[in-house]
């Protein structure tokens, strides 16, 4: 047993080892996907951060980091390694969050966010000590972190167009130095305490918000001199305002303002003036003739307010090009008119549409210039259609004006002598009128009073007919009042009678409810008792049908346990024989456990063996680590080659592509000549077998008529010697031949001759002939002429001879023995075309005839006077020409 218990620990220490090794593996795969993880980010950082050094610029000393229209959602962390950067301008970039690591750029001036999504701002921004302007306008901020009052150098601060940000924290009236505050368009219902309490603070705009009412602290902001606070729901301005020494400009537009306080008037800063606008068109004749527009701004309470501004042609044409205008010079100044009109009528409404704003580069009027803007207004944009800079009078243009407002005055002065004497001649006009006017008053009260006392007698008299009426109908009135009071009395006795008999009755009906509702408890009580006694009654019969049910099992189980104790018995039987024979086996196994547990002792042995491979082979694990890190640094350099690799691929692929386009267009262009040249072909091929046809009808025609010309030769020739040919059926014809040369088994053959072969171009005929006939083929020697055919295919060389009577015409056999060669047509020429022409008189025989073609000579045709009788069959060249022996 203590063998069995050394193997099975063995088995698990190996189990353990191994379990250890695959941990170990999975480990280090995990590190190398994070490690390749790694290597990606760095190579996009890398990558972000060469872009964001292309967007750096210098100007006036500063490093600036640009960057408009753009997607950069997120900022990198490489952007760190740029921490020389002095101010940020990311612009429509679409930035959702300022990276936290922002408290790092020390270095940082300027940081412009305008125009993004950012909803946040980081509490590591109060780490910029050195911050001077942060502008964070159109974007989706709610809060501000009090950690902005750590940036103590900070003078300038936008949040405009947020439209969430409602209250600031109590923490940034600690900036010392901010002198700009911009606030407009978010929804502030009230002037946050912090900024009350700003001590530097010089302009603040809290434009389109929800402002009702100014905080009576106003005052402590000593030093602002602009405030905005136009497009809002104020009713009323706070006294303390008028303590405000520096304020200059104040722009309360657009508010439920009905007055102008009367506290403003103590504001020496503030000034309500009534400036007059005049617009002079000069013409100048030195040197040249021209003419100038001249536009200027006084005050009628102020002789010494002045400003000017002259628009010469050139000049003009220069304020046409920057301002994009339409009108030319002369037409300028009736539309700059037009334009000052509207923005007179539009003044009185509460939304104006167009507006004439003069705008100053300085908190003062007086010394600095100014800009007359006509500018027209609607919900999305303003619009400036006219903007003239306007620069105030010097000593000499105010001396000028000083004199001409005295010319003006010296008419005045005539002007008013002409009016006190207007005014003298009215007073002598009034006098006469009023005289008359009294003598008509006279008569006039003496008609009235005559009026009046008519009108009082008829008066008196109609008062005592309205005073005899008046006393009659109040006769009436009482009668009636008396019987009315009587009826009144029956009805209140009637009236207490029903109130006593409902008293009774509601008494009587809350004793009836009372007992109802007690009865209405005691059935539902009854009832609740009876559901208990119900469900009683059923639980009880359930447990009596359970006892019922409990008993027959029980019964059936007494059964069941005296046969189970008779298998029992019977069982005891078998297993003690079972017992001696499992004793045997016993013996046998210790036998067997004893050759087991030697196996064991090798089995250990080899697992020791197997302990030390396992730890040689975690050396070799450790090599191959090694060896695999190896391979991934170059794996990753072959997957950059391979890169630039498959761009190259990608370009030669569109070369091919190109190349195969190329291609195409001229195989398309091949197979359109190919066609047409097959036409063309086509075409001459149909000509030339038309050709070949006309050509064969003329042959045949040739032949035929060669064949008239020989027969009547012929007969000329032999004349009356000759027998008339004597015709007997169409398979005989007469012949010098004998009839036993050409007959074999009863069938005549033919010598080999061209007579039905079928006639093309490529036979011809010639006059003389190479081999002379020998005595020996001659039986008949004549005098006349002999003719002699043999048929053989003509080499194209040979030309048509002419056939004259008086020679012999020859043509060499199939074979000659005497030369050893082959003479005549081969059998292939003998075979029949389907377009060729059948000739006259000939059989199949002439061609199946194996004795024919076997046959080498061909015996001379002879005329003779003795004339043999043979199976006749008309000729080609002699129809009904009986050859003679």
């Amino acid at each position: 047993m203590s063998e069995n218990v050394v193997s099975t620990g063995a088995v698990n220490a190996v189990k353990e080892v191994w379990e250890k090794r695959i941990k170990k593996l999975n480990e280090d795969l995990k590190r190398e996907k994070e490690f390749q993880q790694k290597l990606v980010r760095i190579w996009e950082e890398r990558v972000s951060l060469t872009k964001l050094r292309e967007k750096v610029t210098k100007e006036d000393g500063r490093v600036i980091l640009k960057i408009e229209k753009e997607e950069w959602k997120t900022l990198p962390s490489s952007l760190l390694k740029l921490s020389q950067l002095q101010e940020w301008q990311l612009h429509r970039i679409g930035l959702l969050k300022i990276p936290e690591f922002i408290g790092r750029f020390q270095n940082l001036i300027v940081l412009d966010l305008s125009r993004n999504t950012i909803s946040e701002i980081p509490r590591g921004i109060g780490l910029l000590t050195r911050l001077q302007e942060l502008i964070l306008s159109y974007n989706r901020i709610k809060t501000v972190p009090m950690e902005l009052s750590y940036c103590a150098s900070l003078e300038k601060l936008e949040l405009a167009v947020n439209r969430d940000i409602s209250d600031l924290p109590q923490e940034l009236s600690n900036l010392l130095k901010l002198t700009h505050l911009d606030l407009s368009m978010n929804v502030f219902t009230t002037i946050p305490p912090a900024v009350l309490n700003m001590p530097a603070l010089e302009w603040l705009d809290m434009g389109s918000n929800r402002l009702e009412q100014l905080p009576d602290t106003i005052e402590r902001m000593q030093n602002l001199h602009t405030l905005w606070l136009q497009r809002n729901e104020i009713t009323c301005l706070p006294e303390t305002i008028s303590s405000m020494k520096n304020l200059s400009t104040l722009v309360l537009s657009n508010n439920k303002l009905q007055d102008i306080p009367e506290c403003m008037e103590e504001m020496t800063n503030l000034r309500r003036m009534s400036i007059r606008l005049s617009i002079e068109l000069q013409s100048v004749s030195n040197p040249v003739h021209r003419k100038d527009l001249v536009i200027r701004l006084t005050d009628d309470a102020d002789p010494f307010f002045l400003y000017n501004l002259v628009i010469s042609e050139e000049d003009f044409q220069s304020l046409k090009f920057q301002q994009g205008l339409l009108v030319d010079f002369l037409a300028f100044p009736q539309k700059f008119i037009d334009l000052l009109q509207q923005c007179t009528q539009e003044y009185a409404k509460d939304i104006p549409r167009f507006l004439l704003q003069l705008v100053s580069t300085e908190a003062i009027l007086d010394n600095s210039p100014a800009f007359l803007n006509v500018i027209e207004t609607n919900p999305f944009k303003h619009l400036t259609h006219l903007s003239l800079k306007l620069l105030p009078g010097n000593d000499v243009e105010i001396k000028k004006f000083l004199a001409d407002c005295l010319k003006c005055s010296k008419t005045l002065s005539e002007k008013i002598q002409e009016l006190d004497k207007l005014r003298n001649e009215w007073a002598s006009h009034t006098a006469t009128l009023s005289n008359k006017h009294s003598q008509e008053l006279t008569n006039e009260k003496e008609k009235a009073l005559q009026a009046q006392v008519q009108y009082q007698q008829q008066h008196e008299q109609q008062k005592k007919d309205l005073e005899i009426l008046h006393q009659r109908n109040i006769q009436q009135l009482q009668n009636r009042l008396s019987e009315l009071e009587t009826a009144n009395k029956d009805l209140t006795e009637r009236k207490y009678k029903g109130d006593s008999t409902i008293r009774e009755l509601k008494a009587k009906l809350s004793g009836v409810e009372e007992e109802l509702q007690r009865a209405k408890q005691e059935v539902l009580s009854l009832r609740r008792e009876n559901s208990t006694l119900d469900a009683e009654c059923h639980e009880k019969e359930k447990h009596i049908n359970q006892l019922q049910t409990k008993v027959a099992v029980l019964e059936q189980e007494i059964k069941d346990k005296d046969q189970l104790v008779l298998r029992t018995k019977e069982a005891f039987d078998t297993i003690q024989e079972q017992k001696v024979a499992l004793e045997e086996n016993a013996e046998k196994n210790q036998v067997q456990l004893g050759k087991l547990e030697a196996t064991i002792k090798s089995l250990s042995a080899e697992l020791l063996k197997a302990n030390e491979i396992i730890k040689k082979l975690q050396g070799d694990l450790k090599t191959l680590m090694g060896k695999l890190k190896l391979k991934n640094t170059v794996t990753i350099q072959q997957e950059k080659l391979l890169a630039e690799k498959e761009e190259k691929l990608q370009k030669e692929q569109k070369e091919l592509q190109d190349v195969g386009q190329s291609l195409r267009i001229k195989e398309q262009e091949v197979v359109c000549k190919l066609q047409e040249q097959l036409e063309a072909t086509v075409q001459k091929l149909e000509e030339s077998k038309q050709l070949l046809k006309n050509n064969e009808k003329l042959i045949t025609w040739l032949n035929k008529e060669l064949n008239e010309n020989q027969l009547v030769r012929k007969q000329d020739v032999l004349g009356p010697s000759t027998t008339p040919p004597v015709h007997s059926s169409s398979n005989t014809i007469r012949s010098g031949i004998p009839p036993t040369s050409n007959v074999v088994e009863g069938r005549l053959t033919y010598p080999a001759c061209g007579i039905g072969y079928p006639v093309s171009s490529a036979f011809a005929f010639q006059n003389t002939f190479s081999h002379p006939i020998s005595a020996k083929n001659t039986i008949h020697p004549l005098s006349g002429p002999k003719v002699q055919f043999n048929l053989q295919f003509a080499k194209p060389n040979t030309s048509l001879g002419d056939v004259q009577s008086g020679t012999t015409v020859s043509m060499p056999c199939s074979t000659d023995k005497e030369n050893g060669e082959n003479l005549g047509l081969e059998s292939k020429y003998l075979k029949k075309r389907e377009d060729s022409i059948p000739l006259r008189g000939l059989s199949q025989n002439l061609f199946n005839n194996p004795d024919h073609q076997k046959d080498g000579t061909l015996g001379a045709l002879q005329t003779s006077s003795k004339p043999t009788v043979l199976p006749s069959t008309s000729s080609a060249y002699f129809p009904g020409q009986l050859p003679n022996s």
